[in-house]
């Protein structure tokens, strides 16, 4: 015998399980914060060869279009501010730039940018006299930690890592 669909309705007696705990507004969060997740690794990484010297907003375009459906506005932005700050740093400072990456990891956004010039970044402090001078202080500001890796062939990558959307936003405030 078919006993039919089963009821929907709750028995007297018997409460119906929540399907989320909290407020409607901390689940909405967190189904949000979840589908950023879930887009965010569909981005997979980006990298640009800088042999040719491209023009920066040659290569701030080509990561502005590959990540603008999974970065909010504000992460995009100082991404693209630490790209735009490295690369040139690399054009100005070394002969030898060979790629730009942006790879999204569980930590958050790692930027790389390789050249073939061991010399090490140098972070000065604010000078009224230099025009120039402040982009690894930027890159220190906006990105959670950054380093330098020494490479077997003389040359080095010089890394920062942005936080995930929900963690600048907090950083930021």
């Amino acid at each position: 015998m078919d006993a039919g669909p089963p009821d929907p309705a709750p028995r007297r007696g018997r409460s119906r399980v929540p399907l989320v705990s909290g407020s409607v507004e901390d689940a909405v969060a967190r189904l949000v914060a979840e589908a950023e997740r879930a887009l965010s690794a569909l981005a997979g990484p980006w990298e640009m060869c800088l042999d040719s010297r491209p023009l920066v907003r040659v290569v701030r375009r080509g990561i502005s279009d590959h990540f603008a459906v999974v970065l909010d506005a504000d992460l995009m932005v100082d991404l693209l501010l630490v790209v735009e700050e490295l690369v040139t740093n690399a054009y100005r400072h070394t002969r030898s730039p060979q790629v730009v990456r942006v790879l999204h990891r569980a930590d958050g956004l790692r930027v790389e940018v390789t050249d073939g010039d061991p010399a090490l970044p140098v972070m000065r402090g604010p000078s009224e006299d230099r025009l120039g001078g402040r982009g690894v202080l930027l890159v220190s500001a906006l990105s959670h930690r950054w380093g330098t890796i020494i490479g077997a062939g003389g040359g080095k990558t010089v890394w920062a890592v942005l936080g995930e959307a929900e963690d600048h936003r907090a950083r930021r405030r």
